[in-house]
């Protein structure tokens, strides 16, 4: 199963390990990102160790019109990198392929929604939450018991009506 629309594509296969692979292309063509290509086991420990510290990116040409839309406003070198003609501004990498390891990560996050531990292998390249999400909702479309899950039943609400004097 895959998706895919303008050069953007996410596809979903079964696992030949009997594990859950992301593989992901980051190829933007021209610019200041360069090429990068990457293919995990998703464990607790790789996710830990090599995925969770990865910052989300972005171009220094999208900045003002990010923020304009009031996004961004905490953003910091701590979480963001931002790209300029020149490489990254003001900060380094903390992976030579930090920007696909961000992609993976944010796929993770995407195929999490799907409400299991995943057995299977996705591969992506240039995609986003929007593809993703879809890919979920064609999973989940495709196998309609994965909708039907029973709920944990939730706590009750503690009584909000207490007098406390």
């Amino acid at each position: 199963t895959y998706l895919e629309s303008n050069r953007v594509r996410v596809g979903v296969q079964p696992s030949i390990k009997d594990d859950y692979q992301i593989g992901f292309l980051l190829d933007y063509g021209c610019g200041p990102i360069p090429f990068q290509a990457h293919n995990f086991s998703i464990t607790p420990s790789t996710f830990l160790e090599q995925l969770a510290n990865c910052r989300t990116f972005v171009l220094e040409s999208e900045v003002a019109q990010l923020r304009a839309a009031g996004l961004g406003l905490r953003a910091g070198p701590d979480n963001v990198l931002v790209f300029t003609e020149n490489g990254v501004l003001q900060n380094s990498l903390r992976w030579p392929d930090e920007c696909v390891r961000h992609k993976i990560l944010d796929c993770v996050g995407d195929f999490a929604l799907l409400g299991y531990d995943i057995i299977g292998s996705f591969t992506a390249s240039r995609s986003g939450h929007r593809l993703n999400h879809q890919i979920v909702r064609q999973i989940l479309d495709a196998h309609p018991s994965l909708k039907d899950r029973t709920r944990i039943p939730t706590a009750p609400a503690p009584h909000s009506g207490a007098n406390l004097s």
